[in-house]
């Protein structure tokens, strides 16, 4: 990573998270110990053509790789 670079982080949970969760999400992240500042996404929020631009150049991490 570059210096001064975030991560970029797109969530789905399957269903919309609720404006609590992500902001909960949100504070834990910049409350923690990583080196980067984390942009925090809800990919159920998102248009659908953001969403496939967003998936098209994403590494799971996590469970199975959501639909484009």
């Amino acid at each position: 990573m570059r210096p001064f670079s975030d991560v970029d982080l797109a969530i789905d949970a399957g269903a919309p998270l609720s404006l609590e969760t992500l902001a909960n999400l949100r504070d834990a992240f910049e409350a923690s110990d990583l080196p980067y500042a984390v942009d925090l996404t809800d990919l159920t929020s998102l248009d659908v053509g953001l969403r496939a631009r967003a998936l098209a150049n994403a590494s799971c991490i996590h469970g199975p790789r959501p639909a484009r």
